[in-house]
């Protein structure tokens, strides 16, 4: 990924609803923002006009993250689409173990 990337957006989505979190990473680095929207095209709606909100661009310098959910992440990968938002969906084991490495003290 380029030094570019402005804005991580990490989805956790289920049948009712999915949760939303936004970080920036280059330039005016913010606090992270959440929000839960619904599973549906109002909460799709909503969710762009928070994007829009929060200055998201949707170009190649903004990516979101979401997991593998069978059925229930397919209408957010079908809207990213729409609005050209670039989209990784990834395997939910492998997001879940890649957290990084972890330290190991020594005294």
């Amino acid at each position: 990924m380029e030094d570019t990337t402005k804005f991580f957006i990490g989805i956790d989505v289920s049948k009712p609803h999915f949760d939303a979190s936004l970080l920036s990473v280059v330039g005016d680095r913010r606090p992270i923002q959440t929000e839960r929207f619904e599973n549906n095209l109002d909460g799709l709606k909503l969710f762009q006009k928070w994007l829009r909100k929060n200055k998201v661009t949707m170009v190649s310098n903004s990516l979101l993250v979401i997991e593998n959910t069978g059925i229930y992440h397919r209408l957010i990968w079908s809207f990213c689409g729409c609005i050209k938002l670039p989209i990784y969906i990834g395997n939910s084991a492998h997001i879940k173990w890649s957290f990084g490495l972890p330290l190991t003290l020594t005294f």
